[in-house]
């Protein structure tokens, strides 16, 4: 019972903490300047960031849209017809603190117990982590603006950059969790 409320709790946490990383982060970023609409298609029909650094498969249909102030690396991606929180941003950022609750994802070791909203993945040859909310026994965050978000994140070799796919879905569940999946499986991290 102990062990099943602190998963509870846990996955509670963590699903209010990727609204709150997100939301963070974009603020902090904004201070940066820049502006995703610089993304590009590249050559083998993908697309890019305008700094070049991230690249993705574009999943059929859907389309770009800018980014808020943030810097160029920043892809935002949604399907036709999506309500305001049906979308797919990937991102590069660099934690502002030791205490960044992405850093607390990235540090739970692979394999933990009584993690069901938790799997450790490699993205583009790095190891990264996903929380999922449809893995999690808890209870649903509910009402005007909450929305199920499924974040992969990972720490980028060779510095202290973090890149995130943030997939948030509302009335459009299906198209979003199968392009959440092609963009993470797609995506490239320029090092």
């Amino acid at each position: 019972m102990k062990r099943t409320l602190l998963a509870m709790l846990l996955v509670l946490t963590l699903t209010i903490g990727a609204g709150v990383v997100w939301g963070r982060h974009l603020i902090a970023a904004r201070e940066l300047g820049g502006s995703a609409t610089d993304s590009r298609m590249t050559t083998d029909g993908r697309v890019a960031t305008g700094d070049g650094r991230l690249s993705v498969d574009l999943p059929a249909d859907w389309a770009q849209q800018p980014c808020p102030p943030v810097p160029p690396t920043c892809l935002h991606l949604a399907p036709p017809a999506a309500g305001p929180l049906d979308r797919i941003t990937v991102l590069v950022f660099r934690p502002e603190a030791d205490a960044d609750p992405v850093e607390y994802y990235l540090d739970i070791p692979p394999g933990t117990p009584n993690q069901p909203s938790l799997q450790w993945l490699t993205v583009d040859g790095m190891q990264s982590v996903r929380s999922d909310p449809d893995w999690s026994p808890g209870p649903r965050q509910t009402g005007p603006g909450a929305a199920p978000v499924i974040m992969v994140a990972g720490r980028i070799p060779g510095g202290k950059e973090i890149f995130m796919v943030y997939c948030g879905y509302e009335h459009r569940r299906t198209e979003i969790r199968a392009g959440c999946d092609l963009v993470t499986g797609s995506l490239r991290v320029k090092r």
